[in-house]
């Protein structure tokens, strides 16, 4: 059954989304900046492979708040109702999470061996992030059910800002790793608030409806998945294959990097519903519904290299401190460059998710996880690693647009065929 948000094509829901999630942005970068500047590049190097691991493992947990999205936005019935059945739904799952923390904490010595140095207190807090970010998933499912964007919006606000001043108030007080993770799980605590407030005060279930916008789970998965290995696979190979110093510097690249993706993440949103009218409307009309958000995303991707070069060294001084000099400077500029294409490939994964295409979401994740084993192999240094990150995301941005012409003329013959099949009947 599919995932129908029903208010995704109104204008003022996505200028709430990214408005707050561009806030949100800038909180973390704040956040990040603190940790950058308080911690020693091994610390810091340690602290980013940990949380890029803790979002690798919550996939799972993205895949199923999309399923608890899906089923909860079916129902439609009273308040205390929908109260009730989103409850039920979080008890089901339970011994499913145990087994799965228990299975994460027996993980604690082979990630110690990878990252190295990670003491057992800190990866009990990483694991029990985890736990936390399942009952957070569940009650983001709850507002994105019920259409509560502003509620969305201020959630991630919320909890950029309990990160932020937990980091401040317990980096006296707590070795650095300790003091970031429990940051975020201060940060996991906000969503539960949220949800807990919100079926208090706001919660209202709409009338049944004709859906807008209808979304397979499948390649709304694949996509996210996708996501979440991108923007995290590259400080994991970093921490393994570099020596610490090296790792944490480039981790500061790397998180700075980062910003450019969500700036052009709000893009895919957007567009998500216009691909499915326009796919609607004819190949045609969704290629040209396309071109129009890989255009936008280019403009971020040059302005993003023009502020990235002639910026750089202000940009790394302002968040990392004195740790910026000439070696990560350089760093930043190639790092800008070597994740652009990944950039342009955003609207083109959304694009697929609209038009329901599994078998090449799968290529493209066969593909990521190739080039995570090809970096885990080769990548000796930041630069190798760079260049590995650049040709491998050219050569999926390049499959990815095959794949577009190919599937619209594609279409073009097959509409062609039918309408020459019409004509014949007729005559």
């Amino acid at each position: 059954m599919p995932l129908s948000p029903r208010n995704l094509l109104k204008l003022k829901d996505e200028l709430v989304l990214t408005l707050a999630m561009g806030l949100a942005l800038v909180i973390q970068f704040v956040f990040q900046s603190v940790a950058a500047r308080s911690l020693t590049a091994d610390e810091y190097g340690q602290i980013n492979s940990l949380l890029a691991i803790q979002g690798i493992l919550n996939i799972p947990i993205a895949v199923w708040q999309l399923a608890q999205a899906r089923s909860l936005s079916s129902y439609h019935g009273s308040a205390p109702g929908f109260r009730k059945f989103a409850v039920r739904q979080l008890w089901q799952i339970r011994h499913a999470v145990l087994i799965v923390f228990g299975l994460y904490l027996l993980l604690g010595p082979l990630i110690r061996v990878y990252v190295g140095g990670t003491s057992w207190h800190v990866w009990i807090l990483v694991v029990l992030g985890c736990l936390l970010s399942v009952i957070e998933s569940w009650g983001l499912a709850c507002l994105q059910s019920r259409y509560a964007f502003l509620w969305l919006g201020l959630i991630s606000i919320g909890a950029a800002l309990v990160r932020l001043t937990s980091i401040m108030i317990l980096l006296p007080h707590l070795d650095g790793a300790a003091a970031i993770m429990t940051a975020v799980l201060g940060g996991f605590m906000v969503p539960i608030v949220g949800i807990i407030l919100f079926f208090r005060v706001a919660v209202s279930i709409p009338e049944k409806e004709t859906a807008v916008l209808e979304l397979s789970m499948v390649p709304a998965s694949l996509s996210a998945v996708f996501a979440i290995l991108w923007l995290n696979i590259d400080f994991i190979v970093a921490r393994n294959r570099f020596d610490p110093v090296m790792a944490g510097e480039y981790a500061a690249v790397a998180v700075l990097c980062k910003a450019v993706f969500w700036f052009a993440n709000p893009i895919a949103t957007i567009y998500l519903p216009r691909y499915v009218k326009a796919l609607a409307e004819g190949p045609q009309k969704a290629l040209q519904t396309l071109r129009r958000a890989v255009y936008l995303c280019l403009i971020i991707s040059v302005a993003a290299i023009l502020v990235g070069w002639t910026l750089s060294g202000w940009l790394l001084k302002l968040f990392a401190g004195e740790r910026a000099d000439a070696e990560t400077v350089h760093w930043l500029r190639l790092a800008i460059v070597a994740k652009l294409p990944i950039i342009c490939l955003t609207p083109l994964l959304t694009y697929f998710v609209a038009k329901d295409s599994k078998r090449v979401l799968v290529v493209l994740l066969s593909l990521l996880i190739l080039m995570f084993l090809y970096a885990q192999t080769f990548a000796y240094d930041v630069q190798v690693l760079l260049a590995i990150l650049f040709v491998s995301g050219m050569m999926m941005f390049i499959f990815a647009v095959i794949c577009v012409r190919l599937t619209v003329n594609t279409t073009d013959l097959h509409f062609s065929w039918e309408r020459s099949a019409d004509r014949s009947d007729l005559s």
